[in-house]
């Protein structure tokens, strides 16, 4: 049978019927945007079908005549459009992609975090080799945030495993190089966990972002076995020893070393004090640390004790007032310095330094006096866990305390009137003629 047209004609649109056999009507349909055909058996059937696609394209034609006027809607097809040019996708198929997403998902909210999980974990996820050396190298200069002991601490970690490791690619390293390498140093358990976490950290980020210099999952450091770290005894000084420490130091250092005894803070926080925070202190009896000048990243308030705040004035009043700069010397305030200072002042002092005595004093004297292990770690920028873990413990005299925190400057006629020894226990209000000095001293 020849095959002939049939045409329907309904809301404006013309559709054509082909006629293949007497019980074969076929209606082409691209309604949707793609060919479909439609078979039926009668011409009745037919043309009902076909005045159903009719209907569909009337439709269409009619929202995308109000597509064309509306151009708001015109805007945001053209800005899709200039969206998908670089992917190469289609706006239907880029719409239909996304609603299938969703539907799986449920929301959109985490469709991008659920795009970046595939990305970071997919399984068979292509490396991108790099070499060991160039890879610490990178990664020393994205860690240029940290603080320059931390960064300090990582390069020299790095720089030995660099050395050995850095002509194989990175993801060759295996369990066996690195626990060679650390066997060949022969480091305490301290430094052999710590290079097992500078290497770590660097796998880490070997993987993160784009770099895929690793596979996912990969850090050969994992297996190495870690070392029990015993703790170390906490070593305090003697009043004597502060006291001699104070009257043979350079006299630069006095209002530095004072403080580093007298007020609980670390010396790399000392070293970022100044003598404008000095002077305000001396007048509230409070030292007002900023975040960025603490270890933590918090700010806090330090206690300017009696004895303390009798240091500064004695030692302003030879030198005269200061209104800027760091009370730390510039000679003294790098990394190197202040790791050297100990040996320095020990030397001069004429005894045997104890590893962070100074601070280790302050809080096992200060727990002492107060009883209190909330307040002194307010007053440390410490945990109270660890005040009541590592100091508390120590057979530390009240009587012992007392004198600590009693140790004042030298006296004579031409010097300022010190406070009496139990008022430098606790940091009162100053004397009248204490706060007569301070006056004159910060105001000039």
């Amino acid at each position: 049978m020849k095959k002939d047209k049939i045409e329907v004609r309904y809301l404006g649109v013309t559709i054509g019927i082909t006629r293949e056999s007497a019980s074969r009507f076929v209606i082409a349909d691209y309604s949707s945007g793609k060919r479909v055909r439609h078979v039926r058996t009668d011409e009745h059937s037919a043309r009902e079908k076909a005045r159903e696609v009719c209907e569909m394209l009337a439709k269409g034609k009619q929202q995308e005549r109000a597509l064309i006027a509306n151009d708001e809607l015109k805007y945001e097809v053209r800005r899709s459009l200039e969206v998908l040019e670089p992917t190469g996708k289609r706006l239907l198929p880029a719409a239909t992609l996304f609603a299938q997403a969703v539907s799986i998902l449920g929301n959109t909210d985490e469709l991008l975090r659920a795009c970046e999980f595939w990305r970071q974990n997919r399984p068979n996820r292509p490396v991108k080799p790099k070499r060991a050396a160039a890879a610490v190298r990178e990664f020393l200069v994205a860690k240029n945030s940290v603080s320059a002991r931390r960064r300090r601490n990582l390069a020299c970690y790095l720089r030995q495993f660099e050395t050995q490791l850095g002509a194989k690619m990175l993801d060759e390293v295996r369990s066996a190089d690195v626990e060679a390498l650390i066997e060949e140093k022969g480091w305490s358990p301290k430094t052999h966990n710590e290079f097992l976490g500078a290497v770590g950290l660097l796998f880490k980020f070997a993987q993160s972002g784009n770099r895929d210099w690793v596979p996912a999952g990969f850090n050969p450091v994992k297996a190495v076995e870690r070392r029990e770290v015993r703790g170390s005894d906490i070593l305090i000084f003697e009043p004597w020893e502060v006291r001699q420490m104070l009257d043979r130091v350079e006299p630069e250092l006095i209002p530095f070393l004072a403080l580093w005894n007298f007020s609980g803070c670390r010396k790399e926080e000392l070293s970022r004090i100044t003598w404008q925070q000095i002077n305000t202190a001396l007048k509230t009896n409070k030292i007002e640390l900023l975040a960025s000048q603490t270890k933590t990243g918090y700010a806090r308030t330090v206690p300017l004790l009696e004895n303390a705040k009798s240091w500064l004035i004695w030692w302003l009043s030879k030198h005269g007032p200061k209104g800027s700069g760091l009370i730390l010397p510039a000679r003294w305030n790098s990394l190197t310095g202040l790791d050297d200072l100990s040996k320095f002042i020990a030397r001069n002092a004429g005894i045997v330094w104890k590893r962070n005595g100074c601070r280790h004093s302050y809080i096992s004297y200060r727990s002492q006096i107060l009883g209190n292990t909330v307040l002194v770690a307010d007053e440390c920028g410490n945990s109270p866990h660890k005040i009541e873990k590592h100091y508390r413990a120590k057979s530390v005299l009240l009587e012992t305390a007392k004198a600590w925190f009693n140790v004042i400057p030298p006296t004579d006629e031409n010097i300022i009137p010190m406070p009496q020894p139990e008022a430098a226990v606790e940091p009162v209000t100053a004397s009248p003629v204490m706060a007569d000095a301070v006056a004159s001293i910060v105001e000039h």
